[in-house]
């Protein structure tokens, strides 16, 4: 650029300069002046005798933040199933069919965890078998073969299962009253860890 050019437009800023800087001088005196005649016409309200006068705040400053959505409460686990009661017929040895999800239940709870085994506990009731065709301990020996049938059905291996009959010796309900020897008419199983690890 020819050094022409350059003191041109270094001019021409500097001519800008100072007509600005002369506008501002004049609306400063312009100002001032219009001030002292407000003060001089208008006084200030005298003090208020209230000490606390309420004072005008400018409007807070808002911040946005991202919404989050309320924390959802996550569903308890359901307690791992131990324990399962199977109640059988009077003087039968079959698991009935409303009684065979029970079973499902504890065998899917028991393939989890290879370290546990099942214990089935067979019982009867006080009562005789029909026609005397044998005694509550058979009974119950055969009630306990059937869940430990049916457990491996359903995929338990037959070297995790104890098997166990005990009769009419250990009733939950001692009564004599149809009801108890209802609930007596069972077979109990039992996950429990061996300690292997």
């Amino acid at each position: 650029m020819s050094p022409a050019i350059l003191r041109a437009i270094f001019g021409s800023c500097l001519s800008l300069g100072l007509v600005d800087l002369a506008w501002l001088d004049m609306n400063a005196d312009r100002l001032r002046n219009e001030e002292s005649w407000e003060l001089l016409t208008h006084p200030p309200p005298a003090a208020s005798a209230e000490p606390h006068q309420a004072i005008a705040h400018p409007e807070p400053l808002r911040v946005y933040t991202k919404e989050v959505a309320p924390a959802v409460p996550t569903p308890a686990e359901p307690e791992p199933v131990t324990t399962c009661v199977i109640q059988f017929d009077r003087s039968l040895a079959v698991i009935p069919p409303d009684q065979a999800a029970n079973l499902t239940a504890i065998a899917e709870a028991a393939k989890k965890d290879p370290r546990t085994i099942l214990r089935i506990f067979g019982h009867a009731d006080r009562m005789l078998w029909k026609a005397n065709r044998g005694n509550n301990l058979t009974l119950s020996e055969d009630r306990a073969l059937a869940v430990t049938r049916a457990l491996g059905k359903l995929g338990v291996p037959p070297d995790r299962i104890r098997r166990a009959a005990f009769g009419d010796t250990r009733p939950v309900d001692d009564r004599s009253t149809e009801e108890a020897y209802r609930r007596n008419r069972r077979v109990e199983v039992r996950i429990e860890p061996t300690g292997d690890r």
